[in-house]
């Protein structure tokens, strides 16, 4: 079973960033709008793909359906106590 990003060690996390950011190098040397445009579809994709071999109800849906968009929201809200 494949670990997700926050079960890794510190050494696991920097070497997944290790293999992460050569393949990421091509595209950070364009312009910002291509980065971005190349970067977030890329990336959307793999959410999306991650969500669908995570969850095989959302997986038999989505090859049901075949949406023609996803839409993901990964916000997250943060649990900080402020009051001490």
């Amino acid at each position: 079973m494949e670990k997700y990003y926050q079960d890794l060690t510190e050494d696991e996390s920097t070497e997944r960033w290790g293999e992460i950011v050569p393949q990421l190098a091509p595209a950070l040397a364009l312009p910002t709008m291509q980065r971005i445009e190349l970067l977030q579809f890329a990336l959307t994709q793999e959410v999306v793909k991650k969500l669908k071999d995570s969850d095989e109800r959302l997986k038999q849906i989505m090859d049901d359906v075949k949406p023609d968009l996803v839409l993901v929201d990964n916000h997250q809200k943060s649990r900080t106590n402020l009051s001490g």
